[in-house]
C-alpha cells in the first residue's frame, strides 16, 4: 500500500490524469482527498476485477507472472523467468500498461503490484515464494533443514530464511538434491511441480508426517503451514527448478493467427453508408406499427416468435432484424411496454424531428450498452426464442461489443476478418478473461458480429470508419462520419406521371407524414417509393384534408413545385366523388342527395350483409354498425363520409398511441460497467453499481463506494483531480 502511495504521489498531473481516467472509479463521490485514499479505492479487491477485464492475454500474463513470483521481485528476475531480455520492448510494453491502470508499477529495480491472490491463488498452479513460507517455519525446523542441505544456518532466524532462501532458488541445487530422493518421493515431487502446489497429506504419526512426502519436507522441497493439519505446499522456486532448466513462463505478446481476407475500402465504406440508413428506417417501419398496433409480449416475458414473424410480414423484413431493432428501441427509451403492449414513447416523436445522423447516434449509443443478445442463437436450442429477453451473460454485452469492435479495428488496413471465429479468437487474445466467463463465447460474439453489420460499424468483415470511431471512443470523429454517410433529410419528392412519389435519401418526419397520409409506400432503403391511388387520396380526404390543401401541400413539397396532371385528375375526381354518401349513427342510417346512388347500393351484391333498407328516398338504414358500414361501402368502391348525430362531420385522423418510456441507463445507475479505457463523463454515472449491488456493508469501501441513490456520480475531471491529489502530497511532504 505504502509502496502504491509513493508511485502515486511521483506521478506528473498528466501521468496520474490518465491514471484516474483509466481507473474512473477514483471519481466517485466523495472524492479522494489524498494519496491514501486513492491507493486504498485502487487495491479493493473488485475494483482491481475490473481493471483485469480489459488487459491482453500477454499483459495478463505479466501480471500472473509477478503474482507467482511474489510482489517486489526483480525485473531481470521476471525476464528471466518468461526467456526474454531485461529491455524486452513487449516486456516493456506490457508492464507500461499495467502501470496505466495501476496494478504493477517500479519500485527502484523492483516490481510492485496490487493484491492478486483473490484473482490467482495459485498463480499458474505455483505455491507462495520460499520467502513467505520459510519465515512461517520454526527456528529449529529451519536449522534442520538446513543441516542436511549443507546450508550455514545462522544464529538468528532471518539469517537462516535467508541462506535456505538463496540455496533453494538456484534450480541446480534443487535439481541435484531431488535426485537423491527416494522414488516415490520423486514421483510427488513431479506431479506437485506441475500439478501443484498443495498436497492434502494431514496423516501424522507421533508429530510426524509419513510416506513419501516426509523427505520432502526434510529436505525443505514442500512446506507446511504452521497452523497443525495444513496441506502441504511446494514453494514457487522449487516448483520452477523441477519443471526443468528450459521451462518459462508463458508470454505471448503477439496476437494468434486468424483468417483473413482482403478488402476494398471504398465497398466497406459503401455498405456502411447502406446498413446505416437501413437501420434507421426499419426502426421506423418497426416503431409506426407499435404505434398502429401495440406489440403483445409473452406471459413470461420478451416478444414470442410468432409475433416477430407477424411484424416481419406487416413492415417487409427479415425476423432477426425485428429482434434488433425491438433491442435497439427499447434501450433508447424510443418503445416502453404498457397494458395494451408495447408502444412508442413520447421521446420517439422527438427522435423523429431529429436529423439522420442524429438518430443514428442515439441508436449506436443504446446499441453499445445494451444488456441484450437479440441475435444470439443458444447452442443446443435448434429454435428461434423469443426477443428482449437478457442471457445470464448480460452484464457483459457492452464489454463484448467494445472488445469486438476493437479488436475488428486492430486488424491491418485493407484486411477483413474471414468469419467470426476468426473474431472469436483474437478477442480471446484481445480480453482473455472476459470471454473465458461467458458461457457461450463463440455464439455470443457471432451474435455481435452481426449486430454490427446492421448497425454499420462492420462491412465485408473489416471495420467502417463509423465502427473505429466506437471502438477508440471519439465523439467527434463519430459524428463526422455520421454526417457523410447519413446527409440531411430530404425535405422534397418527385412526383411522376405514373403516380408515384419517388424520395432520394432519407425523407424527413414532415414529408413522410404527408405521404403516408396520402398515398402508399411501397419500397424503402436508399429510396423511398409511395403510389397514389384512389382509396389513398380517399384516406387523406377522410383525415380532414381538403382537394386544395393536398393539392397546395404536395406542391409546396415536389421537385420543381410541380404536380403531375395525372395525380391532379386523381385528386379532384376522388375529392368530387369523396362525401357523397353520409353515414349517420343510428345502427345505421346511409343518407344521400342522389336517390339513384342509393338505389344502387341497395342492389349492390357485396353490401348485402349490411342488410339496407330504404327508408325515404335519400336515407337507407343499415343494421351493421356505423365503422363496419363505412368500410363495407369502401371495399364496394364508394367514398362514405361519417357523420356525428349532429350532422357534422367525422374528421377520421388517426390516433397516436404513446407510452411513458422506462428509465434510461444513464439515469439510474443499473448498467454494466464499461472497458477500462479513455474517460468518459457519462460512463462514470453507471459505474460500479452491479459490483456493489449486493455488497457486504462491512466492506471497507462500502461507505462511500456503494451509490445509496440514484442520480449523477462523478463530480470532477480527471486532470482536476490530479492537480489536487498532487497539491495535498506535496503539502503533506513539506511539513514533514
Amino acid at each position: 500500500m505504502r509502496s502504491l502511495i509513493t508511485h502515486l504521489a511521483a506521478l506528473t498531473p498528466e501521468q496520474l490524469s490518465d491514471l484516474i481516467a483509466a481507473r474512473p472509479e477514483a471519481l466517485l463521490p466523495p472524492e479522494p482527498a489524498t494519496m491514501a485514499e486513492l491507493a486504498e479505492r485502487l487495491n479493493a479487491a473488485p475494483l482491481i476485477d475490473v481493471a483485469l477485464l480489459g488487459l491482453s492475454r500477454p499483459e495478463l500474463q505479466i501480471a500472473e507472472a509477478l503474482a507467482a513470483l511474489g510482489d517486489g521481485c526483480d525485473r531481470a528476475e521476471l525476464a528471466a523467468a518468461l526467456g526474454v531480455a531485461s529491455d524486452d520492448a513487449d516486456l516493456d510494453a506490457a508492464l507500461v500498461r499495467l502501470g496505466e491502470v495501476a496494478v504493477a508499477w517500479p519500485d527502484g529495480d523492483r516490481l510492485r503490484t496490487v493484491p492478486l491472490g483473490h484473482v490467482w491463488p495459485c498463480p499458474l498452479g505455483l505455491g507462495a515464494p520460499l520467502s513467505a513460507l520459510l519465515t512461517e517455519q520454526r527456528a529449529d525446523d529451519l536449522r534442520r533443514i538446513a543441516r542436511r542441505l549443507g546450508v550455514p544456518a545462522g544464529t538468528q532466524k532471518a539469517v537462516t530464511v535467508r541462506n535456505l532462501s538463496a540455496w533453494l532458488a538456484d534450480g541446480a541445487n534443487v535439481r541435484k538434491v531431488s535426485t537423491t530422493a527416494p522414488a516415490d518421493t520423486q514421483e510427488l515431487l513431479h506431479q506437485l511441480a506441475w500439478e501443484g502446489p498443495y498436497l492434502d497429506e494431514p496423516t501424522y504419526r507421533y508429530g510426524r508426517r509419513t510416506g513419501p512426502a516426509q523427505w520432502a519436507v526434510e529436505h525443505g522441497l514442500i512446506h507446511v503451514a504452521a497452523h497443525w493439519g495444513a496441506p502441504l505446499q511446494m514453494p514457487c522456486e522449487v516448483a520452477l527448478a523441477l519443471r526443468g532448466p528450459d521451462y518459462r513462463l508463458p508470454f505471448d505478446p503477439a496476437p494468434p493467427s486468424a483468417p483473413t481476407r482482403p478488402v476494398d475500402g471504398e465497398s466497406v465504406e459503401r455498405e456502411s453508408a447502406s446498413a446505416a440508413a437501413t437501420a434507421l428506417a426499419g426502426m421506423v417501419n418497426l416503431l409506426e406499427e407499435c404505434g398502429r398496433t401495440p406489440v403483445a409480449p409473452l406471459k413470461t416475458g420478451g416478444v414470442g416468435v410468432r409475433e416477430l414473424r407477424r411484424l416481419a410480414k406487416t413492415i417487409g423484413d427479415s425476423a432477426d432484424h425485428i429482434r434488433l431493432w425491438l433491442e435497439l428501441a427499447m434501450a433508447t427509451g424510443l418503445l416502453a411496454p404498457t397494458e395494451a403492449g408495447l408502444l412508442p414513447t413520447e421521446e420517439y416523436d422527438t427522435w423523429c424531428d431529429q436529423q439522420p445522423a442524429e438518430q443514428l447516434t442515439e441508436l449506436l449509443a443504446g446499441w453499445l450498452s445494451s444488456e441484450g443478445a437479440p441475435l444470439h442463437q443458444p447452442a443446443g436450442t435448434g429454435q428461434p426464442v423469443p426477443a428482449l429477453v437478457h442471457t445470464a451473460d448480460g452484464a457483459a454485452m457492452p464489454l463484448l461489443r467494445a472488445a469486438v469492435l476493437r479488436v475488428t479495428a486492430g486488424l491491418p488496413p485493407g484486411a477483413a476478418a474471414a468469419d467470426a471465429q476468426a473474431v472469436t479468437t483474437l478477442a480471446r487474445w484481445r480480453n482473455p478473461m472476459l470471454l473465458d466467463h461467458l458461457d457461450d463465447a463463440n455464439g455470443l460474439v457471432e451474435g455481435v458480429w452481426r449486430e454490427a453489420q446492421l448497425v454499420g460499424a462492420v462491412a465485408h468483415g473489416a471495420v467502417t470508419d463509423l465502427g473505429r470511431a466506437l471502438a477508440t471512443d471519439q465523439p467527434e470523429q463519430l459524428a463526422t462520419v455520421l454526417d457523410r454517410l447519413l446527409p440531411p433529410a430530404e425535405e422534397t419528392v418527385l412526383l411522376q406521371a405514373d403516380l408515384t412519389a419517388v424520395v432520394v435519401g432519407t425523407p424527413s418526419r414532415t414529408l413522410t407524414v404527408l405521404l403516408d397520409a396520402a398515398a402508399d409506400r411501397e419500397t424503402r432503403g436508399g429510396a423511398s417509393t409511395w403510389r397514389f391511388t384512389p382509396s389513398s387520396i380517399r384516406r387523406a380526404l377522410d383525415a380532414g384534408s381538403s382537394e386544395t390543401e393536398l393539392l397546395t401541400a404536395l406542391r409546396d413539397r415536389a421537385a420543381g413545385a410541380r404536380v403531375p396532371q395525372p395525380l391532379e385528375y386523381l385528386i379532384s375526381d376522388t375529392a368530387r366523388r369523396h362525401g357523397a354518401i353520409l353515414v349517420r349513427p343510428v345502427a345505421c342510417c346511409l343518407r344521400s342527395d342522389d336517390p339513384v346512388l342509393l338505389k344502387e347500393i341497395l342492389h349492390a351484391r357485396s353490401l348485402s350483409t349490411l342488410g339496407l333498407a330504404l327508408l325515404a328516398p335519400t336515407v337507407v338504414a343499415s343494421t351493421a354498425p356505423i365503422a363496419e358500414t363505412l368500410t363495407a361501402l369502401r371495399n364496394a368502391g364508394y367514398a362514405p363520409v361519417g357523420e356525428h348525430p349532429d350532422g357534422t362531420v367525422a374528421v377520421e385522423r388517426p390516433t397516436r398511441q404513446r407510452a411513458v418510456p422506462l428509465p434510461r441507463a444513464s439515469d439510474v445507475v443499473t448498467a454494466p460497467l464499461p472497458l477500462p479505457g479513455p474517460y468518459d463523463p457519462g460512463a462514470l454515472d453507471e459505474l460500479l453499481a452491479e459490483l456493489f449491488e449486493d455488497a457486504d456493508e462491512s466492506h471497507p469501501l462500502s461507505g462511500y463506494l456503494i451509490p445509496t441513490q440514484p442520480g449523477p456520480l462523478a463530480t470532477s475531471e480527471p486532470a482536476d483531480l490530479a492537480r489536487r491529489l498532487l497539491r495535498a502530497a506535496a503539502r503533506r511532504t513539506s511539513r514533514r
